[in-house]
């Protein structure tokens, strides 16, 4: 299993906004990328982060837990580039 930042970055927008749509133009995306991109991290993990029978999409259990997962790895991403910075001035991830 390979889970990108990109991948974490898509799913807390859609998680937050409650909407592929509206996550898609908060990351200048297309909303078909958003969607694929979710959709594989779900392959990956083989389990479902969302409920799409309804006419809105709601996180399931897994989708929760996940959440809250996610962004402390955001977070720790944000940090270690925090660090990088102060050490050299600049860095790309």
């Amino acid at each position: 299993m390979h889970i990108t930042l990109e991948q974490l970055n898509n799913f807390i927008a859609v998680f937050e906004l409650n909407s592929f749509t509206k996550a898609a133009e908060l990351l200048n995306k297309t909303q078909p990328s958003v969607t694929l991109n979710i959709k594989s991290l779900e392959e990956q993990m083989d389990v479902s982060l969302f409920d799409r029978s309804h006419n809105r999409i709601i996180p399931t259990i897994a989708g929760v837990n996940f959440y809250t997962e996610a962004k402390k790895v955001i977070k720790q991403v944000d940090s270690l580039k925090q660090v990088m910075l102060s050490l050299n001035g600049s860095v790309k991830v």
